[in-house]
């Protein structure tokens, strides 16, 4: 994972699809439900993907960061891209689909919190980041095994300082945790973290795309998710599950396809999904339909657990589609216009 290539588009792609498929089991399920097995297994990975590829990434952003000046430049680039359409997609949603009612609560911690949420992750890695650096700077002397071990724990050590502020705001003021959705950089922010320190050791790409890594990873993830369908599990074990799926999903992608064959037009297809994957999250919501009238027929289908996950899966599949189709519409509509895309989906604006 030494450059950018089309292997983490299709991740993406594969991400966003499935944040459309996981919306519709909700919003199906909504009312009295309860979380389905299709939609667990779902929750369990796919936007812990995203956080992941995102600190990958980060890794080579960070590093270009040796002054304030370029430090602001990092964070202002977050800020374009995260929360400016914050300010705008949420006014929007609400106005057209939402009977006109918006709150801070509705943009953080409702539709679009994913977002707000990837944001104070990546100032949380940035912190973490300068923290690092100040006190590296002060220990030249000594060797440079020892600061990459020193390096590395003074990061995984941001995990545990993490972990402690949000749980004194939690006892201090509950009502903040909830509102600024603190159980999600908790929650989220260690993906994060380990992949912006794989992504500084490019050399360990090889390890991960060989294919007993991707058997272990598969075997670990049905594993996990055995073991969280049956017991609550244990300390950390849903971060465990999900970087196996992770990896998994990422070795699979990387398998070498024919030119022209199905699978490679499925790969580049999902490669596009995932390029525009921000876009579409933003648009998606205006396209999800109301799935009320189904939830009376998944519930008399409860009995029957093979029947009712099938209808679920298929069912998903469909709808999923079409809103992923019309969303795909909405995107190339807004994104004819330089400024849309600069207020919409915070795209730069063309010099």
């Amino acid at each position: 994972m030494n450059q950018r290539s089309s292997e983490f588009d299709i991740l993406k792609g594969i991400g966003i699809s499935l944040v459309i498929i996981g919306h519709v089991c909700y919003y199906l399920m909504k009312g009295g439900g309860g979380w389905a097995n299709w939609h667990r297994i779902i929750d369990s990975f796919h936007m812990p993907l995203f956080f992941f590829i995102s600190g990958y990434f980060s890794s080579k952003g960070l590093s270009r960061i040796t002054n304030i000046e370029t430090g602001a430049k990092w964070v202002y680039s977050k800020i374009l891209r995260l929360i400016l359409p914050l300010c705008f997609i949420p006014v929007i949603y609400v106005t057209l689909i939402n009977n006109g009612y918006c709150s801070f609560n509705l943009i953080v911690g409702g539709e679009y919190w994913f977002t707000y949420s990837l944001f104070i992750s990546f100032i949380a890695l940035f912190l973490s980041f300068i923290i690092n650096q100040s006190i590296l700077s002060c220990l030249k002397s000594v060797q440079r095994e020892g600061l990459t071990i020193l390096r590395v724990l003074l990061y995984l050590a941001s995990i545990i300082a993490v972990k402690v502020i949000i749980e004194k705001t939690q006892t201090f003021d509950p009502s903040l945790y909830k509102s600024l959705r603190f159980d999600k950089l908790l929650e989220l922010y260690p993906y994060m973290l380990i992949a912006f320190l794989l992504g500084e050791q490019p050399k360990l790409d090889k390890y991960l795309k060989h294919e007993i890594t991707i058997t272990i990873s598969l075997l670990s993830f049905v594993g996990l998710m055995f073991v969280k369908f049956h017991s609550e599990g244990f300390p950390y074990s849903w971060l465990a599950t999900g970087l196996a799926a992770i990896i998994f999903l990422y070795g699979a992608v990387s398998r070498p396809r024919e030119i022209g064959s199905v699978e490679d037009k499925v790969m580049n297809c999902l490669a596009y999904l995932g390029k525009i994957s921000l876009p579409i999250y933003f648009m998606h919501n205006f396209f999800r339909p109301n799935l009320a009238i189904f939830y009376n027929y998944y519930l008399s289908l409860e009995d029957t657990p093979v029947w009712s996950f099938a209808f679920l899966f298929i069912f998903s599949l469909i709808v999923a589609s079409l809103t992923l189709f019309a969303t795909l519409i909405g995107v190339w509509v807004t994104r004819r216009s330089k400024y849309l895309c600069f207020l919409l989906y915070g795209e730069q604006l063309p010099r």
